[in-house]
């Protein structure tokens, strides 16, 4: 016989049980309790009489209505409480949003500027014959693993521009600070190389073979004459300092400038003499007048290019906008 059988032994002590519980109850139906009501303001009294079982009924009817009050009330402040977490966190979220949105557009707008300073920047490169960058820009990509929330947030693509842009600018400043310091350094060059016309006037007599004007048949002409009246300004055609200014045979009163990078200018056949040796002397300032003093046939001045000691042609030098008078 197994333990889920039921047998007879089984049968009497539930019916025992159950019999038991009748009586029991019964006994709660049959006493009865009786209750007087007397008001005080009433001339009369209310009698109600009542058995314990009801009374019993009522309490326990009770008990469970209060339970059920108190479960259901703390499940409905739970409820409340969840609903203002989910409204705070979509709140946020919006905001979040909102956020990004903003620096998306930001993005955007710097991507845009980004773009054109580069693009002003590869302009100037090329003229100074610097690596074109804008191949390591379009190669660039996102790179670092990222995990979590974070990883959440980088498939966004705007966020993924965000660190695009930053990559853009980081290659930018450092290929912007290589080309600074060229351009620096061509500047200075450019401020000691002699590139202004030293007085207006037509050029009479270019640098090369030529006849002597004063005879004595074919001679080289080491520089360039300008004509000019007398008394006319002449200018250092670059920064530099004044390394002889006076009379030597030949050239008349005449004014050489030292500059850097190996160039020396020399003015000759001057009038008058405006600075001495050892002056600083800027690009366009009058170093003296035109003249004819030295070997001359009349007022002009003859100019010189000479670079680490030799000669050269100040055409090559002298700017296209300043060669006409």
């Amino acid at each position: 016989m197994t333990s889920g059988e039921i047998t007879d032994k089984n049968i009497r002590l539930f019916v025992i049980f159950d019999m038991r519980i009748y009586r029991y109850l019964k006994e709660l139906y049959q006493k009865r309790i009786t209750i007087i009501l007397s008001p005080r303001f009433v001339n009369r009294s209310f009698t109600f009489t009542i058995n314990k079982l009801t009374i019993m009924i009522l309490i326990v009817s009770f008990t469970a209505f209060l339970g059920a009050n108190v479960y259901f009330g703390f499940s409905y402040s739970d409820r409340i409480s969840l609903n203002s977490k989910l409204q705070y966190l979509k709140m946020t979220e919006i905001a979040r949003t909102q956020n990004i949105n903003h620096l998306s557009e930001k993005v955007d707008t710097l991507n845009q500027e980004l773009e054109k300073r580069l693009e002003f920047s590869e302009n100037i490169r090329l003229l100074y014959d610097e690596e074109s960058i804008l191949n390591r820009i379009e190669n660039i990509a996102v790179g670092g693993k990222l995990e979590g929330a974070d990883a959440e947030l980088m498939k966004d693509i705007r966020l993924s521009k965000l660190s695009q842009l930053y990559q853009k600018v980081k290659i930018g400043y450092s290929a912007e600070e290589t080309l600074k310091k060229k351009v620096e350094l061509q500047n200075r060059i450019w401020k000691y190389t002699p590139t202004l016309k030293p007085t207006g006037g037509p050029i009479v007599s270019g640098f090369g073979y030529r006849r002597n004007p004063l005879g004595g048949g074919i001679q080289f002409h080491r520089g360039i004459d300008i004509v000019m009246p007398y008394g006319a300004p002449v200018v250092a055609s670059a920064d530099g300092v004044v390394e002889t200014a006076g009379m030597k045979s030949g050239y008349g009163l005449v004014v050489v400038i030292k500059h850097r990078f190996g160039f020396k200018t020399r003015y000759a056949h001057l009038s008058k003499l405006l600075v001495k040796e050892g002056d600083a002397v800027t690009r366009g300032q009058v170093v003296g007048l035109i003249g004819a003093t030295g070997w001359a046939t009349g007022s002009h001045l003859h100019y010189e290019v000479i670079v680490n000691g030799i000669h050269e042609d100040p055409m090559k030098y002298i700017l296209p906008d300043y060669i006409e008078d």
